[in-house]
């Protein structure tokens, strides 16, 4: 299947896309790594532009929308810590989600707000384990669990386990 004006790009042969769509002003946006490594954005008008980002080779790459706003995130080449980078004013400007090293192979992530407005990343490493790493400034990381060979979330801890029963006290 071919669009008319899509534009032709190499990508990394082990490099990961990811995209989102800001409904209110109808725009998409597809993220990828070229064979340099380097990141790429392709836009609602198919135009392209290279990311001032150096992302890991084969890097997970998640793409979300968070106030209103495109994120795109990675883990980059240099520290190997979770970076994201946001469009202000026109120009994409790179910031670091949490200073914790993931020096282990990852095979994808998600991001998120927690009820305190804190970034909070997901992350399944390739051995299966499941991380948390709240952007905070100390960087937390939490291994949360692992998944068995059925697939089977198996929590780390009874914390993962437990159930949220409301109680209503009456005095």
């Amino acid at each position: 299947y071919e669009v008319e004006g899509f534009p032709s790009h190499r990508l990394h042969p082990e490099g990961k896309l990811a995209a989102c769509f800001l409904a209110e002003s109808e725009k998409f946006y597809v993220f990828f790594q070229d064979p340099s490594n380097r990141l790429l954005c392709l836009d609602s008008e198919w135009s392209s532009s290279t990311l001032p980002a150096v992302p890991r080779a084969n890097s997970p790459l998640c793409a979300t929308i968070l106030d209103d706003r495109v994120h795109i995130f990675y883990i980059a080449d240099g520290d190997h810590c979770i970076h994201y980078l946001l469009e202000e004013d026109g120009a994409w400007v790179d910031n670091v989600l949490a200073t914790c090293v993931l020096d282990e192979t990852l095979i994808r992530f998600t991001v998120g707000k927690s009820d305190e407005g804190i970034l909070e990343a997901y992350v399944l490493t390739a051995g299966k384990v499941v991380l948390q790493i709240v952007g905070t400034a100390d960087g937390e990381r939490r291994e949360l669990g692992k998944i068995d060979e059925s697939g089977t979330f198996i929590p780390g801890t009874d914390a993962e386990c437990c159930l949220i029963i409301p109680i209503v006290v009456i005095c």
